[in-house]
């Protein structure tokens, strides 16, 4: 018996539909949906404000009436989130003790070092003050995007070539042929029956967003990568998804899994099946990370320094297999 689709499913379908219009009559570079994302993405990277981006579409209305495109600036970026590429605005205690999340949502002080989640700003010219947030993660949702993915047909059975279509003749040619993968199969065996389940890599490392060496800026994205793929798309760009960005101007640290909280609740959670069109319960699993030693230490939360660094530990008890195989344990 087939499941009927969730809301939010159906949403997503009605989006594609709409997005498959014509941007003009016989237009074959663009759609209503790709330009729209094309303009939003020219819009982020420019700097345009919403008033200016908004102009702009009147503008290109007014100059070309016969192009589909949405009213306003409110009404593409709604566009943008029922595809599922927003992201959630979470409030970070000023030295990376918590999150201002859940039960904390509505608290003011970090309950740790009890510093304010406010900066408060007064302006000279009216003598009047605001409040100024002094840290935010920006955390882009697990759930939609893994759900997109199953959306599609194409992308449902990519998803499950290490399953169908992997060679199995001894060679390692895919992580889901090493170690590491049949130990977890063999300790989740309910996970490792449904093929859809996802595995997922985490990548994280610093960088500077201002172009400029004079300034100490420390800013960490997180990257997941769908091992799932086969190896030639699953570290293609398209595929490879940005779960948060943990903000500077200083390093998290060792305090890196406080702003790792939202991800690891969402790895589990329901999506639908474009493929066999039936809703399932998906369960998405961490198998590892790649990283430098610097987050390396970060995550693991152990010294990656001196005579006593967890990496000089692994590679002297596992001289050929190095750190893979010690963490697949």
């Amino acid at each position: 018996m087939r499941a009927t689709l969730s809301e939010d499913a159906k949403r997503f379908f009605r989006l594609l539909e709409e997005g498959k219009q014509e941007l003009y009559h016989g237009c074959e570079a663009f759609t209503k949906l790709s330009f729209t994302i094309r303009l939003y993405v020219f819009n982020s990277l420019h700097g345009l404000s919403n008033v200016a981006f908004s102009n702009m579409l009147e503008l290109l209305k007014e100059a070309f009436p016969f192009v589909q495109l949405p009213e306003s600036f409110n009404k593409a970026r709604n566009m943008i989130k029922d595809l599922g590429l927003h992201y959630e605005k979470i409030h970070a205690s000023p030295i990376d003790c918590m999150l201002f999340w859940k039960d904390n949502e509505n608290a003011d002080n970090c309950f740790v070092c009890g510093d304010s989640r406010w900066n408060v700003v007064v302006a000279s010219l009216t003598n009047t003050s605001f409040k100024i947030l002094v840290k935010v993660l920006r955390y882009f949702p697990l759930k939609p995007r893994l759900q997109r993915i199953f959306m599609c047909p194409e992308t449902t059975i990519a998803m499950r070539w290490y399953a169908n279509e992997r060679p199995n003749d001894g060679n390692m040619r895919h992580p889901a042929d090493g170690e590491a993968w049949k130990d977890f199969d063999s300790l989740q065996p309910d996970f490792f029956r449904d093929p859809r389940n996802v595995r997922l890599g985490l990548s994280n490392d610093d960088f500077n967003p201002f172009r400029t060496m004079s300034i100490s800026h420390s800013t960490w994205p997180i990257m997941l990568m769908k091992y799932n793929l086969s190896p030639w798309m699953c570290m293609k760009p398209e595929y490879i998804m940005l779960s948060m960005i943990i903000p500077g101007p200083s390093s998290p640290g060792n305090d890196i899994d406080v702003y790792l909280q939202p991800l690891i609740e969402e790895l589990k959670e329901q999506t639908y099946d474009a493929e066999t069109k039936q809703t399932f319960q998906m369960c998405a699993a961490l198998l590892w990370t790649v990283s430098d030693l610097t987050a390396l230490a970060m995550l693991s939360g152990w010294s990656t320094k001196g005579r006593l660094a967890l990496s000089h530990l692994l590679f002297t008890l596992y001289p050929r297999e190095g750190v893979q195989r010690s963490f697949s344990n």
